[in-house]
């Protein structure tokens, strides 16, 4: 009797596609532990088993979640139902009669010119002034993940042309930097910097000179914003970026060129900060359109 292909078998076939085109190991991950919940949860061994009714009814069970974590469900077995019918492993992916889940949006939460002065000072006056100031100043200046700024290494900066070589979530992309950043930075890998290896490249690194990580990097960095007095609800790493965002389409920047920077795969996210510079344009002129205020 012919083998019959269990899912599990055809799912590490797929991981191996991905491993193939070069998926970084959080991607694998995500997939690995969204697929390992739902097959602990259903019992499912069989490709046969894959139905849309098992799908839905698993995604009901979890319907007290938060939107965004069930969008996050919907999104992987999605991804994995599809794959699994272009290899032929299912004549169809049983979500296709399922409608997508999308995501709660937010709101986009930045700092204040007054919050980065505020924080900037705690950065000063921390254990480690130079590299707390070095990673807040990076952070605003150029919009980076916090895992690409704990990620970059000392050969990804270049001092003369004022790039950095960023190996993001979308791949890899050059994003410039500015004077502030350079000085930032110079003052301390020059001064306080020391790892325990020589062979350490990473620039961030802990006070025992081992490469910081990025759960470790983004606590660190909400803990400089609250010990700097900044009330905000989000005051992770991430609201530096949308600061970075929303300060760049107030400029005068473009959508497109955002993009670039932020290395987003859609303009989806761009999107959000381009409407939220015009709604401040909108509220701005409403307080001081001068027809509306001088004229009777």
């Amino acid at each position: 009797m012919a083998h019959e292909t269990t899912f599990r078998e055809a799912f590490e076939d797929f991981i191996e596609d991905k491993l193939y085109q070069g998926a970084r190991p959080a991607t694998i991950h995500f997939y690995r532990s969204n697929v390992d919940h739902f097959l602990r949860d259903t019992g499912i061994t069989s490709l046969g088993d894959l139905t849309l009714q098992a799908i839905r009814r698993w995604l009901l069970e979890h319907k007290d979640l938060a939107p965004n974590t069930l969008a996050t469900y919907d999104r992987c077995l999605r991804v994995v139902c599809n794959w699994l019918e272009r290899r032929g492993y299912v004549p169809e992916s049983p979500m296709r009669q399922l409608p997508k889940r999308h995501p709660k949006r937010t709101a986009i939460e930045t700092f204040s010119r007054e919050d980065l002065h505020a924080i900037l000072d705690r950065c000063r006056n921390s254990r480690y002034p130079r590299r707390d100031t070095a990673l807040i100043t990076l952070l605003l200046d150029t919009g980076l993940r916090i895992g690409e700024a704990i990620g970059m290494r000392l050969d990804d900066i270049g001092w003369t042309a004022g790039t950095l070589q960023v190996d993001g979530k979308t791949g890899p992309r050059v994003v410039p930097f500015g004077r502030k950043s350079k000085a930032a930075l110079k003052a301390y890998i020059d001064r306080e910097r020391r790892s325990a290896l020589p062979t350490t490249r990473e620039v961030f690194l802990t006070r025992t000179g081992d490469p910081m990580t990025t759960r470790m990097a983004t606590h660190h960095v909400i803990h400089l914003v609250r010990q700097a007095g900044v009330d905000v609800k989000k005051a992770g790493p991430h609201t530096l970026r949308h600061t970075f965002a929303l300060e760049f389409i107030r400029a005068g920047g473009d959508a497109f060129s955002l993009q670039k920077l932020l290395g987003h795969s859609t303009l989806d996210m761009t999107r959000r900060y381009v409407h939220l510079a015009d709604t401040d344009l909108r509220a701005a002129h409403r307080r001081f359109a001068p027809a509306d205020s001088w004229l009777a």
